[in-house]
């Protein structure tokens, strides 16, 4: 996992800093939590193709958050972006989206998918999970939260010291199952441990909520542009 910084400044960028984007970076996956004026160039100096990216989450559609997505976006199909990129956002996002193709006149080469999100868990596959939980900006709001699945991790020594062979056996470990091997009931502790998944959330533009304390709850990284005046 990795974790690039491309915007933190407010509705002003100033000398040294971009307006609003950041990047998770994944496995496979370039998740861009907001898309300010720049981002692309941004992208240029960290050395990073904008076809990197699979998914965008707005937070809100103030300008300073969203100047940038017209821009990345027509760059993306110039490119021949390959897959759909999926774009999620709070209520409200399909119609505003709509109206940023109408006013920018974009031609739509790229394959995407528009998705508003309010509260829960939106995405989630066999590793990793995205939630969305709304927060206090006057405007519809959303923070989120990268939350990756806990894994075992196999100890090879004690595999080894116990004579069991690599294949099915140690698959059925890694899904947390007990196995027999030579007459003997093997737990998933005994040979492997459970690795917690890192959590990374992101609260931007808001009063402090109890939506933002359950975002940053536990999480191993807390990324906010917040200005937690009260609590609501």
């Amino acid at each position: 996992m990795k974790i690039v910084f491309l915007g933190t400044s407010s509705m002003v960028p100033t000398k040294k800093r971009n307006h609003s984007a950041t990047l998770l970076l994944y496995k496979d996956e370039g998740i861009l939590v907001d898309c300010g004026e720049g981002t692309q160039r941004q992208l240029k100096f960290a050395r990073i193709k904008p076809s990197r990216i699979t998914k965008i989450l707005i937070t809100h559609w103030h300008g300073d958050h969203v100047f940038g997505l017209p821009g990345l976006l027509q760059t993306l199909g110039s490119e021949e972006y390959s897959g759909t990129l999926k774009i999620y956002g709070p209520p409200g996002s399909n119609q505003i989206f709509n109206n940023v193709m109408k006013a920018f006149m974009l031609e739509t080469r790229v394959d995407y998918e528009i998705q508003e999100v309010s509260s829960g868990v939106f995405f989630e596959n066999a590793e990793f999970s995205l939630k969305a939980l709304p927060l206090y900006h006057g405007i519809p709001c959303v923070g989120y939260r990268f939350q990756e699945k806990d894994t075992r991790r196999i100890l090879m020594a004690k595999v080894k010291a116990l004579g069991v062979p690599e294949g099915p056996l140690l698959g059925k470990i890694q899904k947390g199952q007990s196995i027999i091997h030579d007459g003997k009931r093997i737990k998933p502790e005994q040979i492997s441990r459970l690795q917690k998944g890192k959590a990374v959330s992101f609260i931007f533009d808001t009063k402090l909520t109890k939506n933002c304390i359950a975002l940053a709850q536990d999480c191993d990284l807390l990324i906010s542009e917040s200005t937690f005046a009260e609590t609501h």
